[in-house]
């Protein structure tokens, strides 16, 4: 399961939180997050700074926050990915 914020396309707000969920009665065993220049290039994604890549409280998905460190006008966006399991009983 993916998630990205924005849903479509890309914006400049400040800060933006991800959160991929799993399929009911599945838990997260692992997640990551990958962010995404719109128009900022690749040597401004330094101005970037992921605050966590976590495990949700209920463990049933992957939510990640990227802030700007240094304010940009430029567009970005930024996806969860998480990976899910059946535990057993």
């Amino acid at each position: 399961m993916t998630v990205r914020v924005p849903t479509t396309g890309f914006d400049s707000t400040n800060a933006k939180v991800a959160t991929a969920s799993c399929a009911s009665g599945k838990v997260a065993v692992g997640g990551g997050y990958e962010i995404e220049g719109g128009t900022l290039n690749e040597d401004e994604l330094e101005d970037l700074a992921v605050a966590y890549s976590k495990p949700t409280v209920a463990l049933d998905g992957w939510t990640v926050r990227v802030v700007e460190a240094n304010p940009v006008t430029e567009t970005w966006a930024v996806s969860a990915y998480v990976i899910c399991a059946t535990v057993a009983p």
